[in-house]
Formats: structure tokens, sequence, C-alpha cells
């Protein structure tokens, strides 16, 4: 059945200044949010960001100079974050919104199609009103396309969700997000704030104007909208992002390998033993 199957804060990044009342309290509360995902079961290091001296974490960063704060979040934590670290007096140098919307059929012509209408309705525009639209396929057969400019307050970009995942739980699901910069993004944090208890219904709306504006005008009513759900899936740790990244880039390799090298070669090559450990005797007595 076709529906929204997720909708809600994407990514966080703002700075608050240390000019205003108690900045150490929000400064707390990020320190708190960075506590949370090192929880979860990722890795802490010390780092720096912009002239910013703090740490990151699963992705995420937080930080302190001497005029200000400054924290970015990316993925599903700033879904799940977000809610207790905004502050109307926070700046927000980015804010992305997304709508995962998960089709009844499959169409692999479906970014092919989304870039011609963003194409067709940018050419009507008036030339200096034009928007550049772009389309990117990748070797997986997922596509995206891009509108607009992220140097702009207001970029978009519409992807194949199950194509980037290779999750079946996003099988014929397309993601539409909206990139915002600066004061669009602080206006939009502030605007969103207002409506804490009903975040996953003000996104989708958010989202569909966005691209509603651009030319693709995305398959949900206001109906779905109501019933939009905020993304319940856990962030990966650091540990399942690298296993994952075993299974995907590394484990091709060595299946390839294993048909014509010596196991214990690869498994020195990837220094889990020795160069001489494990020889086969007819080699080692040679």
């Amino acid at each position: 059945m076709a529906r929204i199957v997720e909708a809600g804060i994407d990514y966080i990044s703002a700075t608050l200044h240390k000019d205003v009342t108690a900045p150490e309290l929000w400064a707390a509360e990020a320190a708190r949010a960075m506590g949370l995902i090192e929880d979860a079961g990722n890795v802490y290091r010390l780092g720096g960001f912009n002239g910013y001296q703090g740490g990151y974490c699963g992705g995420a960063f937080f930080g302190e100079r001497d005029d200000g704060y400054h924290i970015h979040i990316p993925g599903a934590w700033a879904g799940i974050l977000w809610s207790t670290l905004h502050d109307d007096r926070l700046h927000y140098s980015r804010f992305d919104l997304e709508v995962t919307w998960q089709f009844d059929t499959d169409d692999r012509e479906r970014g092919e199609a989304f870039f011609r209408q963003a194409s067709e309705f940018n050419r009507l525009r008036p030339l200096k009103q034009q928007r550049k639209v772009r389309r990117i396929e990748d070797d997986g057969d997922g596509v995206t396309v891009y509108i607009g400019s992220r140097k702009s307050e207001h970029f978009c970009r519409l992807y194949d969700k199950g194509a980037e995942t290779g999750d079946e739980a996003y099988e014929r699901s397309w993601r539409y997000e909206v990139e915002l910069h600066n004061d669009a993004a602080t206006q939009a944090a502030r605007f969103i704030w207002q409506k804490t208890d009903k975040v996953a219904r003000v996104v989708s709306s958010t989202v569909w104007r966005y691209f509603h504006e651009r030319g693709i005008a995305p398959p949900w009513t206001k109906e779905d909208e109501e019933t939009a759900l905020r993304p319940t899936s856990t962030p990966k740790t650091d540990v399942e992002r690298k296993l994952q990244w075993l299974r995907e880039q590394v484990a091709p390799t060595v299946r390839l390998l294993r048909k014509s090298v010596p196991e214990h070669t690869i498994l020195a090559s990837l220094g889990l033993v020795d160069e001489l450990d494990g020889l086969p005797v007819e080699q080692s007595m040679v």
C-alpha cells in the first residue's frame, strides 16, 4: 500500500553565541545528547571543527570556542535529539527535512520521470530564476535528482531510498529531502518547533510545498500527512556501520580472491595472521 513511511528532521547544524543568557545550560544539554549517542555504541573522539574544540561521536560533533558553541548531528540522531536541543536563540546553518514515500508499484523509469518534470518546469521560469537541475545514476540502479544549488538557502534532492540502502523495508520507497541553510534553516526550525506535537505532519506539508514549487508534485495527500510518523528506525552504531562496510565492500573481494589465492595469504593481507603463519606443509618445506 502506498504510504508515507516516515517524515521528520534529517540533519541539524547550529550555533549558540555566548552573549545570550546562561548559554552553558544549553551546552550541558548538547553534551548530554552526545553522551546518548556514545552510550548507544558509538566511539567518542576528541577533535575540532571550524575553530570549535570538542568531540565527534556517531557522525555528530559538539564543540566550544571563545564566542560560542556549535553542534551538528546527521540522520536519524537529528530527528531523535532535535526536540531536546532546539532553542530559539540558536542560529541554524543547516536544517534538513525528509519524507519517505513508499509507492505501491515498482517503476525503473520513476527517477527519469522526476528529472523530466523538474527540468520542464524549470525551463518555463524566467531565465534569471531558473535553478540547476541534475540527475545522477549510480552503478546500483539508484537515481538521485538534485534541484538547486547547495550554496543557496534552499536545496532539494529526491532519490530511490531502497536502492540507496538495500533495505527491504524501503522497497519501492523514494526519499524527498529539503536542505535549508542559514536564515531559511533558522526560520524553519523555529516554525516547526511551535508544532512539536505534529512534527511529521508539518514536515510532510513543508516538503510537499518545496517540491511542488519545483515542478514535482509529491504523491501524498493531506490525509496522508495527518497519519505520517516520525522515523522509528534505530541509528546504526559505529560497529554496525563497519560490519556493513565489511559485508558490502570487503567480502565480495575476499570471495573473489579465494578462488585463486590461498586463504592464509588473504588473512595475512588483512593483518590477521603473520605472513608465515598457516603455510601449507608442502610450501614450508621448500
